[in-house]
């Protein structure tokens, strides 16, 4: 088989397993980690999905030892956000504040839309010092 056929061959079955249920999104192919062979998003959702309590632990993990690289930074953030979303879930309003107070603190493309979120839930829920 060509190489042009088989790309052809591959973009089919992409397309057929997006079309039918499976995660596909082009270009995910980059998120892809060759060190722990596996999709990073994919495990978090995971792991958020059927250990939230667990995901919790490994988010807070992440965000007490934020990097300054522009990877860590991504990671601080998706962390940050996404661990605030899960207490927010539960209506632990005071944690959520915590956690977008902290990523707030830390510089970075993150701190104004955590800063937003603490006005906003802190107005929301009556949360004062």
């Amino acid at each position: 088989m060509s190489v042009r056929h088989e790309i052809a061959f591959e973009r089919e079955i992409c397309e057929h397993l997006g079309a039918n249920g499976w995660l596909y999104q082009d270009g995910a192919a980059a998120d892809y980690n060759r060190e722990l062979a596996l999709y990073p998003p994919d495990l978090i959702a995971w792991v958020q999905q059927a250990q939230p309590d667990a995901a919790l632990v490994i988010f807070y993990d992440i965000l007490n030892s934020a990097g300054t690289g522009p990877r860590e930074t991504f990671w601080f953030a998706k962390a940050g956000f996404d661990a605030a979303a899960l207490v927010e879930s539960r209506q632990q309003w005071k944690s959520a504040v915590g956690i977008y107070e902290k990523m707030a603190a830390i510089p970075g493309p993150h701190a104004e839309q955590a800063k937003q979120r603490v006005r906003k839930l802190r107005l929301e829920h009556f949360l004062w010092d």
